[in-house]
């Protein structure tokens, strides 16, 4: 039986609780669904309902370990994009200027984003079906080989 071992540093997290709105604020370690995700941006996975997800989802087993030093609280402003938010910020929706000077669509609020710092996650991972485990290891290998850019959690981390 062979289990891969995935070492990862990151210098800023956040690993957002999704039930958290003016404050967002983050678990500790990554959640199961977000440590799957970045296994599927190994593969080229992109969507739910590409069937190689479902066959990566049956019979993976994770364990997930880590730390960080210290965490930081940002004061960050998020857009909101909805039409209302805009109606507001601008008068109507065709409009986008204040003060003569153009700015982006929507409205904005104030969020405090707590982001870990010098984060160091151990990811466990073993599947019934050793190809997919091979798979994974040959793109962590050739890094050149993937698609895009790899992240845990936010894009930005």
């Amino acid at each position: 039986m062979k289990v891969l071992r995935i070492r990862i540093f990151q210098p800023h997290a956040h690993y957002r609780i999704p039930f958290a709105f003016i404050r967002r604020y983050t678990y500790p370690i990554p959640p199961y669904s977000t440590v799957i995700g970045f296994l599927c941006n190994f593969l080229g996975i992109v969507r739910h309902d590409d069937e190689r997800f479902n066959l990566i989802k049956e019979g993976l087993y994770l364990a997930i370990y880590g730390n960080f030093d210290s965490i930081t609280k940002e004061y960050v402003w998020y857009r909101n994009l909805n039409k209302e938010a805009h109606n507001n910020r601008f008068g109507a929706i065709n409009l986008r200027q204040i003060n003569n000077e153009v700015e982006h669509p929507g409205g904005q609020i104030p969020v405090d984003l707590f982001v870990l710092e010098n984060v160091k996650i151990i990811v466990y991972v073993f599947h019934e079906d050793q190809k997919v485990i091979e798979s994974i290891y040959e793109k962590i290998a050739d890094p050149n080989s993937l698609a895009g850019t790899l992240h845990l959690g936010r894009a930005e981390d």
